[in-house]
């Protein structure tokens, strides 16, 4: 049964369409037992999963449905909070880049140049950061729409640290998603054939299960 509450602490209750889907028991099937394990295994690869969450762009929702193998995009401000605090440096003191402050506020971030970065409340200047592109490019990527202490944002010592740090949970999220999708398949397939389904249906159906997980993901550039 499922319940809903249309209004106050009222609570209709009404027979889920679950119940109308023909049942087999698969009484002495060794695939019922196969199917089991192999549920087993999928849950261990979703929970496997679990920790790359705040790295992988969009994982909380890619995680819940097996079917899904990507996209698998590192989330950097993510990556970057989750390395050692001594390989680490402030922006005030990373000694590649020079902040200039006129106000402690700083207001809206603004790329003047590859070389600058400056910060606006309205049509003042409130201070900038100069130096190297792609350590401007990365503490762009870092900061808010609104920013108030640029001195404080921490960057990674080593650029190649982070990228390592990125391609390890790129790597390691796309692995899990890989194994998952094939898992499942072979779950789908099973079911398929313990209800005797042909094996034109049985490939429509892993065909319909891959194209909605498909009309779920972002369009590729």
């Amino acid at each position: 049964m499922r319940g809903k509450t249309p209004w106050h602490v009222r609570r209709n209750y009404e027979p889920k369409r679950m119940n109308e889907i023909p049942y087999r028991r698969p009484d002495g099937d060794s695939r019922a037992d196969e199917i089991a394990e192999l549920v087993r295994a999928i849950g261990a690869n979703r929970r496997a999963l679990l920790p790359l969450r705040p790295l992988i762009g969009g994982l909380g929702r890619t995680i819940k449905d097996p079917w899904r193998a990507g996209p698998v995009v590192a989330e950097r401000r993510a990556v970057v909070a989750s390395l050692e605090p001594q390989q680490l440096v402030s922006v005030r003191t990373n000694p590649t880049l020079t902040v200039e402050l006129v106000e402690t506020q700083l207001g809206t971030p603004k790329r003047l140049d590859p070389q600058t970065l400056a910060f606006r409340r309205g049509r003042i200047e409130t201070g900038r950061v100069t130096g190297p592109t792609e350590r401007l490019d990365l503490l762009e990527q870092l900061l808010a729409s609104r920013v108030d202490d640029v001195g404080a944002v921490l960057l990674p010592r080593d650029l190649a640290v982070l990228e390592a740090a990125e391609g390890e949970a790129v790597a390691a999220a796309t692995t899990f998603l890989l194994e998952g999708r094939r898992l499942v398949e072979e779950v789908e397939r099973l079911v398929c054939g313990l209800y005797d389904a042909p094996a034109e249906l049985t490939e429509a159906v892993v065909e319909h299960a891959v194209a909605r997980a498909a009309r779920g993901l972002p369009a590729e550039d």
